[in-house]
């Protein structure tokens, strides 16, 4: 047979083949239309993950068990298995976050792609896209941005972009807060608190920040829960190594107040001189009363007299009526005689009067007769305001 033959018959036999595909044999020319082939993939991988899934979802599978066996599945899922794994198990409150986590890790724009596509903008919709995007944010911190991006509704909660302002705050607080002001984000005071605690500063999410960095970034921020939170805690890890830092500070700032009383008494105990100078020379208002009746409290306890002589020389207003009826009461059972020989020349007042009853319940108690004397030598206004201040305690 010539060479323009068989041309001819091959070239006549490859059409009657195709005619046969095409028209003797029905259903298979489907198979020339990828579309209709890929549908058929998935179907069929769905079909099967749904066979190998139906053991996670049986209603009495305890948590730990489906997080177990969920596991073990997806160690033999593929790329192009994780569609179809999702579309099965993805409602599932325990096996969702592991197989976002999972695909996320594996794939992260091939799943954005999947929730993009899926997406109805509805809450349970927008976070998992939010799981995914922590999880590729730490990878890939530019794309997660502009997927988020993407995603996002405007004034519809929950937003993407949080998902990127946790990363950001992960990889550099400064940076991360700096994004959370400029797109007006607001994150969850728990989250904050746990991404941003003392703890934490010896991650790199710090960049090395030493306390007073990681003070002044905190404080700098606008006023809030977790800033609040967060700032006593920077304040009461300092106060066991800088007293002297917590009381200047709360004098400058009013920042810390509630700790001055314990950070005066750490501060008299390590260098009673530094903190005496710091008394006299600098101290005022508020942590000048405090540290004060601090002071008061450590000399009373070896030398109420000189107690005494120092409340009414520094102390003033109630700092200072509050500090002497201390040192009355404390005296009053170890020595009542000198704590009345301190109270008959000290300034009428109420506090005065309460110190009388006390030091004469203490001193009764101790030697009725001696007490009674005592009480005798009284001046008039003094008697009867100690019998009134009785009668009413007596009601």
């Amino acid at each position: 047979m010539s060479a323009p033959a068989r041309l001819f018959l091959y070239l006549l036999m490859a059409a009657g083949g195709f005619a046969l595909g095409r028209y003797a044999v029905p259903g298979t020319s489907k198979f020339a239309d990828p579309a209709q082939a890929d549908s058929w993939e998935n179907e069929a991988s769905l079909r099967f993950w749904a066979a190998r899934s139906k053991p996670l979802l049986e209603p009495d599978l305890p948590a730990a068990a489906k997080l177990e066996q969920g596991r073990a599945l997806l160690d033999h899922c593929r790329l192009e298995d994780f569609p179809a794994v999702n579309d099965v198990l993805g409602n599932d409150e325990v096996l969702r976050p592991l197989i976002s986590e999972a695909w996320a890790k594996a794939d992260a724009p091939e799943f954005f792609k999947y929730l993009a596509a899926k997406s109805t903008g509805s809450p349970a919709d927008l976070r998992a896209a939010g799981q995914l995007l922590v999880l590729w944010a730490e990878r890939d911190l530019p794309s997660a941005e502009a997927a988020a991006s993407r995603l996002r509704v405007p004034g519809h909660e929950p937003d993407p972009l949080k998902a990127v302002a946790l990363a950001k705050l992960r990889k550099d607080v400064g940076l991360g807060l700096e994004f959370l002001t400029k797109q007006h984000q607001v994150l969850p005071d728990a989250v904050m608190v746990a991404e941003l605690q003392a703890g934490q500063q010896k991650s790199p999410r710090w960049k090395g920040a030493d306390d007073n960095a990681r003070l002044e970034l905190i404080q700098a921020q606008p006023p809030s829960a977790w800033r609040e939170t967060l700032l006593q805690e920077m304040y009461q890890a300092r106060l066991s190594k800088d007293p002297q830092g917590i009381l200047v500070e709360a004098q400058e700032s009013g920042r810390g107040m509630n700790l001055v009383a314990a950070a005066s008494l750490k501060w008299l105990e390590s260098d009673p001189a530094a903190a005496a100078a710091f008394f006299e020379n600098q101290a005022r208002h508020q942590v000048r009363s405090l540290l004060g009746s601090a002071m008061v409290a450590q000399m009373a306890a070896t030398d109420a007299d000189a107690a005494w002589e120092f409340a009414q020389t520094w102390l003033a207003g109630r700092t200072r009526t509050d500090a002497l009826e201390m040192i009355t009461n404390q005296g009053a059972a170890a020595d009542p005689a000198a704590s009345a020989a301190r109270l008959a020349n000290a300034n009428p007042g109420p506090w005065r009067i309460r110190a009388l009853t006390a030091l004469h319940d203490a001193w009764n108690a101790r030697d009725a007769s001696v007490a009674q004397i005592w009480w005798s030598s009284l001046p008039a206004p003094d008697r009867a305001a100690l019998k009134l201040a009785q009668s009413k305690e007596s009601l």
